[in-house]
């Protein structure tokens, strides 16, 4: 999804959010209607396979190593504030 389809997704969202319930049933008839519905269904597929090669790279491994890492860090700089700082 590049920006552009991003921002046009975005704007469909506000649109739709303030419409009464029966301009959003019209919307929604239109829309199925219409070309656009196919373009939904191409940019909602293509949402789709890109949340799906995300949890294929995915590693519980990684993110656990990722978190230990992290807890890590904060750790060792907190211990070396508290020295800085404890002899000033």
């Amino acid at each position: 999804m590049n920006y552009s389809e991003l921002m046009r997704r975005k704007l469909l969202e506000d649109i739709y959010n303030k419409m009464s319930d029966e301009e959003k049933r019209t919307f929604v008839q239109l829309t199925l209607q219409d070309k656009s519905h196919q373009e939904i269904m191409e940019a909602l597929s293509r949402q789709r396979a890109q949340l799906e090669s995300i949890e294929k790279k995915q590693n519980w491994v990684t993110d656990f190593g990722s978190d230990v890492a992290a807890n890590f860090l904060t750790d060792g700089l907190i211990f070396f504030g508290r020295k800085l700082f404890g002899k000033l």
